[in-house]
């Protein structure tokens, strides 16, 4: 019986050394066991917020095409638009030289109908007048003469007022297409305008392009 409680106090020494140890290897698990679980539930948080990262990015590479489209409008649009602005200055150079052509046309109009005038002066004292005498020899002019005289000078007024009709014609022409072109200038009165804001737009929606690259590469 002692010895057979001597192998009993010798196992039960070995249980609690085994327990003593179990203990220990428990409380080590349990450390380690809050640290995994710490780690996981970071982890679980970061993976749930780079998988709504991913989500965001998805939808964000879905506008790639419509920006790429836009910005590919916009940069038509802008070639359009320079080259309206070719057009206005090739407007103002043909307006500019129609005015100056208008001006001398004016000049010339109103010298002509001075001479109109001066014609039919001479024609109506000619044909009033019985005492009139020839402007190259001074000496007074026969009945015949005068009534020469006077069909020479009306021809030479007819002749000038053909010339002074054409005269007219081209004025009213000039002046019509410079009202076309002062038109067509005024349409494109807000191009600087216009050409601003696609620019600004163009540089917009190239930011946006390369935000949207960077953040898919990313």
């Amino acid at each position: 019986k002692y010895h057979a409680w001597l192998e009993d106090r010798r196992l039960l020494e070995e249980w609690e050394s085994k327990a003593a140890a179990m203990r220990k290897v428990t409380e080590f698990r349990s450390i380690q066991q809050a640290i995994i679980d710490t780690r996981r539930a970071s982890l679980e948080t970061e993976l749930k917020s780079l998988q709504a990262r991913q989500k965001e990015i998805l939808a964000f590479e879905s506008t790639l095409p419509v920006v790429e489209q836009t910005l590919a409008r916009l940069r038509e649009d802008n070639l359009q638009l320079d080259n309206q602005r070719q057009i206005r200055a090739d407007l103002t150079g043909k307006m500019t030289s129609q005015q100056l052509e208008a001006a001398e046309l004016d000049t010339t109009y109103l010298a002509l109908n001075n001479q109109i005038e001066s014609l039919i002066e001479r024609i109506s004292r000619l044909d009033e007048a019985v005492d009139e005498v020839c402007p190259v020899c001074k000496k007074p002019l026969t009945a015949s003469e005068r009534q020469r005289m006077v069909e020479d000078l009306r021809a030479d007024q007819t002749e000038l007022e053909g010339k002074r009709l054409d005269l007219s014609e081209r004025i009213q022409f000039c002046r019509n297409q410079i009202k076309t072109f002062s038109s067509q200038l005024d349409s494109l009165a807000d191009l600087d305008l216009r050409l601003q804001q696609n620019q600004k737009e163009i540089t917009r929606e190239e930011s946006r392009l390369e935000q949207i690259q960077e953040a898919v590469q990313s």
